[in-house]
């Protein structure tokens, strides 16, 4: 029988600013979302203060002042990288692994003989001691048995580790997760599993399948089977690069200027074109769409398709072909809020069917990016980049990060200094 465990970061974002900034521990600190809107990481001392995930910034500003609370902006390369470090250890300390988010891995463990509960505590310490990030480990034998074990974990004083394996309470526990917080279960399944008396992990785990097979099929009888421990979901060590690849951005005042959309538009097609180079593939068409406020009475949403003559992945094709869309649905009438791109027809980089018709100079763009991609590795995002995507930077369009920190471990005129 395979056993899975579930790696979670502890309140990763705010676990991330502590790491360097030792003065936030044991202090109450929140993460605010994209343009500083709402809060999306909370420290256990935020949630006992009554800060709920979500919660607009500008609700709690006087609780915020009150409690002295830290408040800091989402600074996502500093937090990209530590997950880099934190699943870099995860991977080299088990047979196989899954990075299934930023903050969570799951790991395989069924060919392990030894104490793997003693083992993965040694794994949470390893962990905390060259990253300094907390981390809870669930242990079950299905995916969904570890994550809910990993939740338990969390409240676990000490070890912060879990197992559902051969624990004869097991069903006590179950007895205590709210249906609503299992794994696979959204807001209107639970309110259905409700209304049928079904509340908490236990109760569906002892539920017929027949008796919720019509509102949630064959998705059901899986969650049904993994609370017994009968896995349907296999790790997924190389899992399949995306169908689709979207790069948005809501501004934090509504944008009229051609110009900025234009650089706003450039900035989103290099930085889909970067993650679609990173899984080795190529994108057939690109829909490029701008939004107004969609909270007022005439909001607006305009989108363009553009068709490649054959699949590309390089950020000359993306942009202009982007830029293309956008002056045929741009508007001087409107006030956008938010805009992107979207790639699809996405396929494998080896196995595309060109045209008679292919342009000489592809082959030239290709490689003058694998060189751009090489110089903005080795010396930083952005060291080089398409002159529409700003060379003087129109500020209107980018996000609001007023209270964002320093680049710790990306940036070298950000490294923290010792006195």
């Amino acid at each position: 029988m395979k056993t899975f465990a579930l790696i979670d970061c502890n309140n990763f974002y705010v676990s991330c600013e502590r790491v360097f900034n030792p003065s936030l521990r044991n202090s109450p600190v929140v993460v605010l979302s994209n343009n500083d809107g709402c809060v999306v990481a909370r420290s256990p001392e935020a949630k006992k203060a009554g800060i709920k995930m979500g919660v607009p910034f500008f609700k709690i500003k006087p609780l915020i002042s009150q409690l002295k609370i830290k408040v800091f902006s989402s600074n996502y390369a500093l937090y990209a990288d530590m997950s880099s470090r934190v699943m870099r250890i995860i991977a080299e300390s088990f047979p196989e692994t899954e990075i299934y988010s930023i903050d969570e891995s799951f790991a395989l463990l069924d060919r392990c003989v030894f104490d793997i509960e003693k083992y993965c505590i040694h794994i949470k310490n390893k962990i905390y001691k060259y990253t300094g990030i907390p981390v809870s480990i669930g242990l079950g034998h299905s995916k969904t048995m570890a994550k809910t074990a990993s939740s338990i974990a969390k409240s676990k004083t000490g070890t912060n580790v879990f197992s559902f394996v051969k624990n004869p309470d097991s069903d006590n526990f179950l007895k205590k997760v709210p249906v609503e917080d299992i794994w696979g279960i959204g807001q209107k399944s639970a309110l259905y599993l409700y209304s049928k008396g079904i509340k908490t992990a236990f109760d569906l785990k002892r539920t017929s399948f027949k008796t919720i097979e019509k509102k949630m099929g064959i998705n059901g009888l899986r969650i049904i089977e993994e609370l017994n421990d009968i896995s349907h979901y296999p790790l997924e060590s190389n899992p399949l690069p995306s169908k689709s690849i979207r790069s948005s951005r809501s501004f934090p005042m509504p944008v009229n200027s051609r110009e900025s959309l234009k650089e706003a538009i450039s900035t989103f097609s290099s930085t889909a074109g970067l993650k679609l180079r990173k899984q080795k593939s190529k994108a057939g068409y690109l829909t490029v769409f701008l939004m107004t406020d969609r909270f007022k009475a005439d909001f607006k949403f305009l989108a363009k398709t553009i068709d490649f003559d054959f699949p590309v992945n390089d950020d000359f094709s993306i942009i202009s072909g982007a830029l293309q869309g956008l002056d045929q649905i741009y508007s001087k009438s409107f006030y956008y809020k938010k805009a992107g791109i979207v790639l699809g027809g996405i396929s494998n980089d080896c196995l595309n069917q060109m045209t008679f018709f292919k342009h000489a100079d592809m082959e030239k763009k290709e490689a003058v990016m694998e060189t751009i991609d090489k110089i903005n590795k080795k010396f930083g995002k952005n060291a080089l980049k398409i002159s529409s995507c700003g060379i003087n930077k129109t500020f209107d369009w980018q996000m609001k990060r007023e209270m964002c920190s320093p680049n710790y471990t990306t940036s070298w005129t950000d490294l923290p200094e010792v006195w």
